[in-house]
């Protein structure tokens, strides 16, 4: 019987999502990560240097959180999830809706970890585990425009993407006033040096972001409170920087 714990991280093939999986591979995890293609899942193979599993899906779409949440059911086989690390993002610069018509940013940054929570909550709850939720310190100062929620009638790249951030505060704070077990921990990694900003960006976007970058932290330093949260036996937080409670 298989008694290794068990990890499922999103956007596991570059960035903190790769250097998570790595590290918690060889802390003795198995992980699962999804990814966006063929030649990713290769990369991130020679980099790990060792076994791991991956779904290959965008995670843009509510259908394919769906088939995610599916093929780790299916891989689980009874077994219970005990992290789940929601680090896939995203940045447009221009507004781009999903599949069912979602913006976005909104889909991958906000609905999807929430989606995957709910989704793969009972084999979180067998294992005891805990969900960690990436966020940023973006969303301090913003708010959340009602009248406007996805932005269609006056699009601003930034806006939506500190929107999404502090959306994702809100439920992960709610989700925890209902859920007695499974917890969520948010992680903020600070000014990271990843490739995000360059991804679905264009223009000044990505000028702006090619600064940036060159004042960021290495990747390894950034995905290290992800990681903490995903291996410590025990918290007194909610929201996390530095490995330390905020």
């Amino acid at each position: 019987m298989n008694t290794k714990k068990t990890a499922l991280v999103t956007g596991a093939t570059s960035g903190m999502g790769l250097e998570t999986a790595k590290t918690l591979i060889e802390r003795g995890f198995d992980v699962i990560g999804t990814s966006r293609s063929a030649e990713k899942e290769k990369e991130a193979i020679n980099y790990i240097g060792r076994d791991i599993t991956f779904v290959r899906t965008d995670l843009a779409s509510l259908d394919n959180q769906q088939a995610v949440a599916n093929s780790v059911l299916a891989w689980l086989d009874g077994r219970g999830l005990d992290a789940l690390v929601n680090n896939a993002g995203t940045f447009y610069s221009h507004h781009t809706l999903s599949p069912e018509g979602l913006e976005k940013q909104f889909t991958v940054n906000t609905i999807a970890p929430l989606h995957l929570t709910l989704l793969l909550f009972g084999a979180l709850k067998k294992a005891n585990g805990r969900i960690v939720n990436v966020n940023s310190g973006s969303h301090y100062g913003t708010r959340i425009r009602w009248d406007d929620l996805q932005l269609p009638r006056h699009y601003h790249q930034l806006k939506a993407y500190k929107q999404t951030k502090l959306f994702s505060v809100m439920v992960s704070r709610e989700f925890n006033k209902r859920s007695n077990t499974v917890k969520t921990y948010m992680a903020d990694p600070g000014l990271v040096k990843t490739e995000m900003g360059f991804k679905n960006t264009t223009g000044l976007a990505a000028l702006i972001w090619k600064y940036r970058k060159q004042k960021g932290r290495p990747i390894a330093e950034g995905a290290a409170t992800q990681i903490f949260l995903a291996t410590e036996p025990k918290l007194n937080g909610f929201y996390y920087k530095s490995k330390l409670p905020q």
